[in-house]
């Protein structure tokens, strides 16, 4: 078996696919790397593999089969702003904008995105998050997403997040939604990207 480089640099920036993974893995195994190293292809794989947040999301979506993802989003091209700009020049039929300012129009695969309507990010760096379900009596979005930092049980990898939903703020592209006191916008993602 020979090595997919282009696994390894996916890996190295945190856009790796599942099966980047698995090569990745397998190769490690095929090569006794690991007895080596006197671990398991689990450990070495929490110690040293993950996705950031974008990572999180594209793999999520390629995987439910909503975007058709070419090299350059697994290659580090996908950012906040990118996903924006490329869901508001393809949005849904019949949608009229694809930012959602309302709780009760929020629909499960739905996108958080650390910005303003103008598309400038709330925090640096950008965020990303994907809701699965809502609570309309609790304000409540809970929602899957990875990051660096690690929870309260010592995990950094993609986990589970509940958020509060404050309320609508700001007007024209400073518009945004305070969630857990910082500033998103929430998106609709069309059916596929290009």
């Amino acid at each position: 078996m020979s090595p997919r480089m282009a696994s390894f640099n996916r890996a190295r920036i945190g856009k790796a696919t599942p099966q980047d993974f698995q090569h990745i893995l397998s190769l490690g195994v095929a090569s006794g790397h690991f007895d080596k190293l006197k671990t398991s292809p689990q450990e070495w794989a929490d110690a040293n593999l993950g996705i950031d947040c974008t990572g999180f999301a594209i793999a999520y979506y390629d995987y439910v089969d909503q975007l058709s993802i070419d090299k350059p989003p697994y290659s580090g091209g996908v950012s906040c702003p990118w996903l924006l700009t490329t869901t508001r020049k393809n949005k849904r039929p019949g949608m009229t904008d694809v930012l959602i300012w309302d709780f009760d129009d929020i629909e499960e695969d739905d996108i958080i995105l650390w910005m303003y309507a103008s598309g400038k990010e709330s925090r640096s760096p950008g965020h990303i998050s994907v809701i699965y379900d809502t609570d309309a009596s609790t304000n409540t979005l809970y929602c899957a997403e990875s990051n660096g930092s690690a929870d309260k049980s010592g995990h950094a990898g993609p986990r589970y997040t509940q958020r509060v939903w404050g309320s609508v703020k700001g007007s024209g592209g400073g518009q945004y939604i305070e969630l857990d006191k910082g500033a998103v916008v929430i998106i609709r993602p069309p059916v596929r990207f290009p």
